[in-house]
């Protein structure tokens, strides 16, 4: 269950990034304006136009180099908890298809394992009673059977 919650922080983490990456796009487009109204004060010749294209260029062309290596790896994340996910299912013995897998690994829903944790449960509990029962019966034959033997 400890990867579960792993997945849940992962999934935490996951929202910061996309967040952030929000932020920083909106900044690379203000810094385009920005180079667009220095062009449109200083002409397509100027020094600091040619400067801040430049420099908008580059940070671009970087965040998305990032962003995409970002994503590839999100993607192989996402594969191998589904790979896990099912693994978990078939020791489970459920059956849920890819797309139920799909769905859950999207939305963070666990409930299968734990009503299968606590079906264990009960069944466990159950087991131990009937057993505690038997004992109790045999204790008290045996007890009946060295009692007749002692009076005999």
């Amino acid at each position: 269950m400890r990867r579960f919650s792993v997945m849940k922080k992962e999934s935490s983490i996951t929202r910061d990034i996309k967040l952030q990456a929000e932020s920083l796009h909106r900044r690379l487009d203000a810094l385009s304006k920005q180079a667009q109204r220095t062009e449109d004060q200083l002409g397509t010749n100027s020094v600091a136009v040619r400067i801040q294209r430049s420099q908008h260029a580059a940070l671009h062309r970087r965040f998305q180099q990032v962003m995409r290596q970002y994503n590839e790896g999100l993607l192989t994340k996402q594969e191998r908890c589904k790979d896990f996910i099912m693994r978990q299912l078939e020791v489970l013995e459920k059956n849920v298809t890819e797309e139920e897998v799909n769905e859950m690994v999207a939305t963070g829903n666990w409930e299968v394992f734990n009503e299968n944790l606590l079906n264990d449960v009960r069944i466990t509990r159950s087991q131990l009673s009937e057993i505690e029962q038997r004992h109790r019966v045999r204790a008290e034959r045996n007890g009946s059977q060295i009692l007749e033997q002692c009076h005999e």
